[in-house]
């Protein structure tokens, strides 16, 4: 075997600590719009989960259909029978249970207001409306009236034309290795391994967050109910030590919900702008097309198509960043099973493809998921996931070695929140207790048969969520 040049390892040594903080700022921003992504979607994702917590929470546990056929006039067994069917998601058959009660006894107000909800989940606005109507000539107690009184407005709000809300979210982050840097402290120059030096392992860092989410819908068609959507997003995460990690980030989605039977179609196209450390760094557009059917009462199963454009600027911290300008396309399938009231899971699989200009940054493989929702009531939400991508590179970076690339990535998150009004035991009401607050945790765990790459980052964070509806 040759001996190795020494001016070839001292070239390399000085080209690694040279060009360490680059690649740690490019291996990270693979990671940035992900990250901005799912930071965006936290306040929604919260919100949302806080309003469906708000749901009737049905209990009819150890009633069976058997004990109704043998007790068809018992009320009292048929409100916990229709509680069981709405357990299960069978929102129809609940209805039909219902409206059989309030033919035996139509002066039930708790059987009528129940009712009426499962109409409104049901979509059928204008029998909600009827029974909350027939609710208005009865004496309810302040419990009851308070509920009423929100499916009220909340009716009148689905039947505008023209709905949006905006949402406001504020918080921190703490990220345990900001850097993404490996785990072995080593680095990969032309093959050789060199030792990292103190100043560039890991390093921990906080950034402040602001989300701003402003979003419309708008119905068309009279029969057929599609709607028009829109949405603008607005995402800042200032780093308080490393601030060529400071990320901005503006995005806009607009698209058609187009609802067939039995295939309800969406049409999406999307973009965005993210600058990092200051400087514009990626410009993004795409568009996508997603099919979704109902195969039974309890299971939605949705198909997806993705192709998005790239266009990454050099800036100081990454000069080649350009380099990894080009498309990425994906395909996959879901199948979301509501499995109670208060648990719903959602399973994913696809495969993505991503090209670049350079080919050592184009990659392709399956990607994976798994997300959990649990409801426990008080306006409370669990949300908890992970995913998983394999990816194969095209081409060696022979910079860094004649291997071709393959990592694992394996993201796994918690996410829990309440709105104020509950965590404060009703000491905060108005406008300040409708605000939620969530807590989330993040694992990040990538293995890379290139130890450049194979690193991890631990996120934990809260961000303070309020929503106006308009």
């Amino acid at each position: 075997m040759r001996p190795v040049p020494f001016a070839l390892l001292l070239s390399a040594a000085l080209t690694a600590g040279a060009t360490l903080p680059a690649l740690a700022q490019v291996r990270s921003s693979d990671q940035e719009r992900e990250s901005i992504e799912r930071s965006s979607e936290t306040g929604r994702e919260a919100l949302e989960a806080a309003r469906e917590a708000e749901r009737l929470t049905a209990s009819g546990a150890g009633v069976t259909y058997a004990d109704v056929l043998a007790n068809p006039d018992d009320a009292a067994l048929n409100y916990r029978w229709a509680n069981a069917q709405v357990a299960r998601g069978d929102l129809k058959g609940a209805a039909a249970t219902l409206e059989r009660i309030l033919l035996l006894a139509p002066e039930l107000a708790q059987v009528r207001l129940f009712r009426a909800i499962v109409l409104y989940r049901l979509d059928d606005l204008a029998g909600a409306e009827t029974e909350l109507e027939t609710l208005r000539e009865t004496q309810l107690t302040p419990e009851l009236a308070a509920t009423a009184a929100d499916y009220a407005r909340r009716i009148d709000r689905r039947q505008q034309q023209l709905r949006g809300s905006f949402s406001l979210s504020g918080g921190a982050q703490f990220d345990d290795n900001r850097t993404s840097s490996p785990h072995s402290d080593t680095l990969l120059i032309r093959d050789f391994r060199f030792q990292l030096g103190d100043g560039a392992t890991e390093d921990d860092d906080y950034a402040y967050l602001a989300i701003g989410d402003l979003s419309f819908e708008r119905d068309v068609g009279a029969q057929e109910q599609h709607t028009l959507f829109g949405r603008l997003t607005y995402y800042n995460a200032e780093q308080e030590k490393l601030d060529r990690f400071d990320v901005r980030s503006a995005g806009m989605d607009v698209g058609l919900l187009y609802r067939t039977r039995p295939i309800d179609w969406t049409f999406k196209l999307s973009s965005s702008l993210v600058d990092l450390s200051s400087e514009k760094f990626v410009r993004t557009l795409g568009g996508e097309i997603r099919a979704e059917r109902r195969l039974s009462p309890t299971t939605l199963g949705r198909a997806l198509a993705r192709l998005e454009y790239f266009d990454y600027d050099g800036i100081p911290d990454s000069p080649r960043a350009y380099q990894r300008t080009g498309f990425e396309s994906t395909l996959g399938s879901e199948l979301e099973f509501t499995l109670s009231p208060s648990h719903r899971t959602l399973l994913a699989l696809g495969v993505r493809n991503r090209s670049a200009d350079k080919r050592f940054y184009s990659h392709y493989g399956p990607t994976g998921g798994m997300q959990h929702t649990w409801l426990p009531g008080g306006g409370q939400f669990v949300v908890a996931g992970a995913t998983l991508d394999w990816n194969r590179y095209k081409d060696a970076q022979t910079f860094l070695s004649t291997k071709i690339r393959r990592e694992l990535e394996v993201r796994s998150r918690l996410l829990y929140g309440a709105p104020l009004s509950f965590l404060s035991a009703g000491l905060l009401g108005g406008t300040v207790g409708d605000v939620v607050l969530s807590l989330t945790g993040e694992y990040l765990w990538v293995s890379s048969n290139l130890p450049n790459f194979t690193y991890d980052n631990l996120k934990l964070g809260f961000l303070v969520t309020k929503r106006w509806d308009f």
